[in-house]
């Protein structure tokens, strides 16, 4: 006959409610275990209902062999042995079921970060804590994500209802509101020690005095009984493969034994909470607070910091969706009260704080609309001294409200040049039409936002009455890197580096590029859109950059003369911005000599060819009657001719009509060429004098006529 579960166990309650610990009594004597009403020397289980006892406080702190749980770990067996689960079975292992360490907890978490030095003299001066830990280990965000993991909720708005005040620095609001409404006052490496030990210490031993000095080992007087107890009931292969954090194996003494108890340590007790809140037989009244614990603890697996983390493994669920913004404290400057109510919302419902108050000394972000990125600086003069120089400082981040989109986008936090202010998001006075391909997800969705802040024209659609296509240049970035590589040299790198969408968008992206093509419309990176906004801050006006620079220019069509182009549109959108910022007697000098105009004014001239530098009065030339046509041709039709053509390597000419751009088969080859450079000219000169040799008798006169024309 098989044993039962609980054969040769011995169990004590603490805390227990009684109705329910005699239910629990009734299950350990049915699953084969003793139950005992005093603490026995025996005992090897305390099932705990609450921590604020005799029973628990002395076993946290002498009784090292000690496994605690909660009452609803013996219902939970009692369930799965009375379903038939073999004895075997993981089910039926209560150290599957450990008492998560911070379960019911309420804090308030502030300023717990910690200094090197003070880190430091923590670790070095006992022999418990880990040696040579990384100073990762300490940061606010991994010890509110340890604390968070381990059962316990944390906020950092402090309330009469918490437990408790977790803090390093005795100073502040809230230290001052805890003292006066007795809430006692922790340190933090209390988080760090109760890990350690499988359990909440006593806070007693914790509290916060004052004094430098103090290293707070008075919390367990078992320290290396804990560390050998642990020791012996390593972990089986199975969940080292399941629960490995390879960056974590951390010295207690100098021995490699005790590096692996802490890993030991650290991996188990994240599996073991993980394992407890996913039970649902517990009763009604806890499985709806149960499920919501298990929904925060595992909604989000794919965040990643970059950052070691106590109790957690690479396996394990990272910081979930809803509590995002747990630990940040956000202030909103420049919104309506909707848009605030609606942020306010947001930010709440992934546990971030929202303040209306500047003087609040725990404000983490300051939010300001994107669309204003160009009054930043108006808008953060009205913030107090001691907020502006933290925001100087770097304790205070200032972003738009395209942060927190992105950071619930991605579901991790992301603090790129995207929810930044942007300066340079001037609204212009002239508007031309924009078309976008090959851009997905939240990227979508801010470039939109920025062409039309800019108040340009967002066309969804690409037709032949569109002046600009912005690609997704990631679409192609394996020809392009191959051809083009300046187009991945741009400064901000973060802007170039957008997602893509798969083969449906490269297609539908190929598509619109062969349009564009036909139509002559410049397709560029969307880092000339980003370098508008570069070069417009703090200017009066928009700035537009050259198009042709070859860190963004994709295509650019080459004979380009038609009014409503986006050369003429660029050129004329500068030339209006001077003429409403200076006055009419500064109109000459300003058509002379556009300084903030980044392109080359040759350039932009030479794109009209063929274009005479002197116009003679009443010049006239013969007409020029080709041998192999009977239909005689004007010098202007001639002059178009070569101005759409290109000269090959061989010295053919080419007659396509966008030859600048180059797609294979597979849709991978597309070469970046720029509008005319001074090799361009020349090619077109020698077309022209082939053209002329072709037509025309070897006089060298009339041959130097010619040539007049068409430079």
């Amino acid at each position: 006959m098989s044993l039962k579960p609980f054969t040769g166990q011995f169990f004590c309650c603490t805390g227990v409610e009684i109705s329910l610990k005699r239910d629990v009594v009734e299950k350990i004597e049915a699953l084969g275990g003793t139950n005992y009403n005093d603490l026995m020397t025996d005992v090897n289980y305390l099932i705990v209902g609450d921590r604020e006892t005799e029973k628990y406080q002395f076993c946290i702190k002498n009784r090292s062999d000690i496994v605690f749980l909660a009452p609803e770990a013996i219902l939970t067996v009692h369930k799965h042995w009375i379903n038939g689960e073999d004895e075997s079975s993981d089910l039926l292992k209560l150290e599957n079921y450990k008492l998560p360490i911070f379960a019911g907890m309420s804090v308030c978490l502030s300023r717990i970060g910690l200094s090197t030095s003070q880190i430091d003299h923590l670790v070095n001066t006992v022999e418990f804590r880990p040696k040579n830990a990384k100073y990762d280990y300490f940061t606010p965000r991994n010890l509110l994500k340890v604390f968070y993991k381990n059962g316990g909720e944390a906020k950092e708005t402090l309330q009469r209802s918490q437990d408790f005040i977790i803090t390093a620095d005795p100073r502040g609001t809230r230290y001052n509101k805890a003292i006066e409404w007795n809430v006692p006052v922790v340190h933090p490496i209390w988080i760090v020690d109760s890990v350690l030990r499988g359990g909440a210490l006593n806070i007693e031993d914790y509290i916060l005095t004052g004094n430098p000095s103090d290293c707070f080992d008075r919390g367990c007087n078992v320290w290396m009984e804990v560390i050998k107890f642990n020791e012996n009931h390593e972990k089986t292969p199975t969940e080292k493969v399941k629960s490995v954090e390879p960056e974590v194996k951390r010295k207690i003494i100098t021995n490699k034994n005790n590096a692996d108890i802490w890993n030991s340590i650290m991996d188990r007790t994240k599996m073991q909470s993980k394992k407890l809140t996913r039970d649902k037989t517990w009763d009604d009244e806890d499985e709806d607070d149960d499920e919501e614990e298990n929904e925060t603890k595992t909604d989000n697996d794919d965040d990643d910091d970059s950052k070691p983390i106590l109790a957690e493994s690479k396996t394990s669920s990272t910081l979930s969706e809803s509590s995002l913004f747990l630990g940040f404290n956000f202030c909103t400057l420049g919104f309506d009260d909707r848009q605030t109510d609606l942020l306010t919302k947001t930010i709440e419902s992934f546990q971030g704080e929202f303040t209306s108050d500047v003087n609040d000394d725990s404000i983490t972000h300051v939010v300001i609309p994107a669309q204003k990125g160009h009054k930043s600086m108006e808008v953060l003069k009205a913030l107090p001294s001691e907020l502006k120089s933290r925001i100087t400082n770097g304790f205070v981040h200032v972003v738009t409200e395209f942060y927190l989109e992105r950071c619930m986008f991605y579901k991790k936090i992301i603090l790129d040049r995207w929810g930044q202010p942007m300066k340079g998001l001037i609204p212009s006075k002239k508007s031309f039409r924009i078309c976008i391909s090959g851009f997905v997800g939240v990227e979508l969705l801010h470039i939109q936002k920025l062409i039309e802040a800019l108040q340009f024209e967002f066309c969804e659609t690409l037709s032949d009455q569109r002046d600009l296509l912005i690609l997704n240049i990631n679409l192609f970035k394996p020809s392009f890197m191959k051809n083009s590589p300046k187009l991945f040299q741009y400064k901000c790198k973060d802007i170039i580096n957008c997602p893509t969408g798969g083969s449906l968008s490269l297609m539908a992206s190929k598509n619109k590029i062969e349009a564009a093509k036909s139509w002559g419309i410049p397709v560029v990176s969307v880092a000339y859109l980003w370098e508008i906004l570069e070069l417009s801050a703090n200017k009066s006006h928009v700035v537009m950059p050259d198009i042709t620079d070859l860190q963004w220019c994709i295509f650019a069509p080459i004979n380009y003369s038609k009014p409503r182009s986006l050369l003429e549109y660029v050129k004329n959108m500068d030339k209006a911005s001077r003429e409403n910022s200076f006055g009419p007697e500064d109109d000459h000098k300003q058509e002379s000599n556009d300084d903030d105009f980044q392109g080359d004014a040759e350039s932009l001239t030479s794109v009209k060819l063929p274009s005479p530098r002197r116009i003679n009065s009443r010049q006239k030339y013969g007409k020029l009657i080709p041998e192999s046509s009977t239909s005689p041709k004007s010098i202007k039709n001639r002059l178009l001719e070569a101005a759409n053509s290109v000269t090959t390597p061989t010295g053919d000419a080419n007659h396509d009509t966008n030859p600048d751009i180059t797609i294979d088969e597979d849709l991978s080859m597309i070469s970046q060429i720029r509008y005319h450079d001074q090799d361009s000219m020349l090619n077109q000169e020698k077309l022209l004098e082939k053209l002329e040799g072709s037509t025309m008798p070897p006089i060298e006169e009339s041959s130097s006529k010619r040539r007049r024309v068409g430079s």
